[in-house]
Parts: structure tokens; C-alpha cells; sequence
């Protein structure tokens, strides 16, 4: 019994490394669209896609984060913990599907059920997340085309 008590403690601990390492580690990309470019983090693994921007007090004009899937579907995202305003840009097939505009971060106290979710409403690979009115002020459209270097 004790021998399986530390066998799961090691477990635990070993797991909680590999998910806190998952959350630290975001690679940077230049996203490029209407030859406007972008510095993003780039979230691919859970960890990362779950805390997303959550938790930012700024986020510069030409700064965001680039959600990459491997596959294609609908998405839905909250603002949980979010302190900031932002554009969602729905992406499929490197190309804009949707844009959602100056999405608000909740109020203080607002619970998490309680909490509104935006969704794609269309199939898509990627979500890419800008200062809120970025995509008014460069122009974005649905169809343009979006380059990740």
C-alpha cells in the first residue's frame, strides 16, 4: 500500500511539472494580414489554449495569441480572467471566417457559469486574438488572407 502511495505521488507530481512546463512555454510566430504583422504566442497545447490571454493586464497593438487546432470545427471561447477587451479572428484554411468585435472582459465578480461564450459559427483551425479594435483599424474582412511565419 505504501509502496502504491508514492508510486501516484510521483505521478502527481510528475504530471503537475509536465502541465505548469505547458503553461510557461509559448512559441512566438509573425502572423501577417493585408501586410500588417503581428508578434503572437502561439497556443497549441491545452494548458496553453485553456489559460490563453487570461490574466494580462496589456496587450500592444501589434502583440496577441494565435490558437492553433488539428482540426476543423466550430469553436467557443469565455473571458475567463481576462483584464483586457479583445477581437476574436476566426481562421480556417489561412484565410478569415468571422470576426468577433471588441469582445469585453467581465465584470469583477461575475461567476464563471454566468460567464458569456463566444462562438465561431463556422468550422475553423485557428483563432487569433488582437487588441480590441485592431481588426477595425487595419481593415479585416472575412476572406483575407492570414500568413504565419
Amino acid at each position: 500500500m505504501k509502496k502504491l502511495f508514492w508510486v501516484l505521488l510521483v505521478v502527481v507530481i510528475v504530471g503537475a511539472v509536465y502541465w505548469y512546463s505547458q503553461l510557461q512555454q509559448y512559441k512566438q510566430a509573425r502572423v501577417t494580414i493585408n501586410d500588417t504583422d503581428f508578434i503572437v504566442d502561439v497556443a497549441r497545447s491545452i494548458p496553453q489554449q485553456v489559460r490563453g490571454l487570461s490574466g494580462r493586464q496589456i496587450l500592444e497593438l501589434h502583440r496577441g495569441m494565435l490558437f492553433v487546432y488539428d482540426d476543423e470545427k466550430e469553436r467557443g471561447f469565455w473571458m475567463k480572467d481576462m483584464l483586457i477587451p479583445i477581437d476574436i479572428v476566426w481562421i480556417r484554411n489561412r484565410e478569415i471566417v468571422g470576426i468577433t468585435k471588441d469582445v469585453p472582459y467581465p465584470e469583477l465578480g461575475v461567476s464563471d457559469s454566468d460567464l458569456p461564450k463566444y462562438f465561431s459559427g463556422v468550422l475553423v483551425d485557428a483563432v487569433l486574438e488582437l487588441q480590441a479594435g485592431a481588426s477595425d483599424r487595419f481593415g479585416f474582412y472575412e476572406g483575407m488572407e492570414v500568413i504565419v511565419y
